[in-house]
Order: C-alpha cells, then sequence, then structure tokens
C-alpha cells in the first residue's frame, strides 16, 4: 500500500476484506459471486493447461488411483478444447474474425462423458460412472465455482494494486 506496489491476498477466512476496501483495494469473493474457470488457459496452451488440471486433479482427489478414470477425463478435457475450436499447440486462441475464444468449462467435459455413457459402446462402464461423478463434485450447482465462465480477468488482477481474493464463501477445504 505504501509503495503503491501489486500484491494479492489469499484471504481463507473473509478477515481483511474490510481493510482491503479501507484502502481502496478490489475484493474477489469466490463463492459469492465470483467465478474462475478451470480450463481458462492463462497463457498456457491447451495442451499444457490439460497437464496441469490434471495434476490438480491428482492433488484434490485420488484420480491417480484409477488411470482408465484419468485416461477418460484427460481425453475429454482434450477434445472440450477441439469442440470449442482451440488448436492444442496455440498460446493466443482467436476465431475467424479475430476475436478470443472462449474456453470450455467442466461442465463441457462433464456433458462429453455422458455423451460416450449414453452411446452405451465404452467396455468399463462402471469406470466411465466414476470419473463423471468425481468431475460432478465440481460442477453442481451452488458448487461450480471453477466451472463457470470467469468472471474474473487474471491478467488485470495480478496489477491492480491491492486485491482480496476471500476464499470464506468456499464450503469446504477442497475448494479453497
Amino acid at each position: 500500500f505504501v509503495w503503491n506496489a501489486n500484491a494479492i491476498i489469499i484471504d481463507w477466512a473473509g478477515e481483511y476484506k474490510d481493510w482491503v476496501k479501507q484502502t481502496g483495494g478490489k475484493i474477489i469473493c469466490l463463492g459469492k459471486g465470483a467465478y474462475l474457470n478451470l480450463l481458462d488457459l492463462g497463457g498456457m496452451t491447451p495442451y499444457n493447461r490439460v497437464k496441469q488440471v490434471m495434476r490438480t486433479l491428482s492433488l484434490l482427489t485420488d484420480i491417480d488411483s484409477y488411470p482408465e478414470q484419468k485416461r477418460l477425463t484427460q481425453v475429454a478435457i482434450e477434445e472440450a478444447y477441439l469442440r470449442h475450436k482451440f488448436k492444442m499447440d496455440v498460446k493466443e486462441q482467436r476465431d475467424e474474425l479475430g476475436k478470443p475464444l472462449t474456453p470450455p468449462t467442466l461442465k463441457d467435459v462433464v456433458k462429453i462423458l455422458e455423451e460416450k455413457k449414453e452411446m452405451g459402446t465404452y467396455e468399463f462402464p462402471a469406470e466411465l460412472d466414476n470419473a463423471i461423478f468425481r468431475l460432478k463434485e465440481f460442477t453442481k450447482p451452488g458448487q461450480d465455482f471453477f466451472a463457470q465462465q470467469s468472471t474474473i480477468n487474471l491478467d488485470k488482477l495480478v496489477s491492480s494494486g491491492l486485491v482480496d481474493i476471500d476464499l470464506s464463501g468456499l464450503p469446504d477445504e477442497t475448494s479453497r
């Protein structure tokens, strides 16, 4: 604040909100109207983002213990990017008019897996059901903080002075 530097406070309990408001900073309330799409590229290629998302799912769930579910999930995430017209090895993604492409969400990934299930041709239906269940934990209404289009521009966020990312509205430690 004194040196007019950029700083982000990861606020687990919402205890810094009032102070940040008083200093003229910005408050981002995840779980209370602010969303962060887990599949936003953030300057990465879709291939690299898929790897990062899979590592995140490994930390948050036990997906590494189920290689077939992990494979199904990874393939579905890649398919979601392709359906949204993304090139998997390109950082800057634009349509034919030069507008930035809208990234897929985890809800799109679940839809792809559900379509595969409806076809009824997959030889391990229990693995497919469990892959769907695992992702649906992040897409349930009211708990889909990371499965909707972002309301937060991360590029602007990191250059906005003092920012409080309030995580107190998230339902549990896994979400935080």
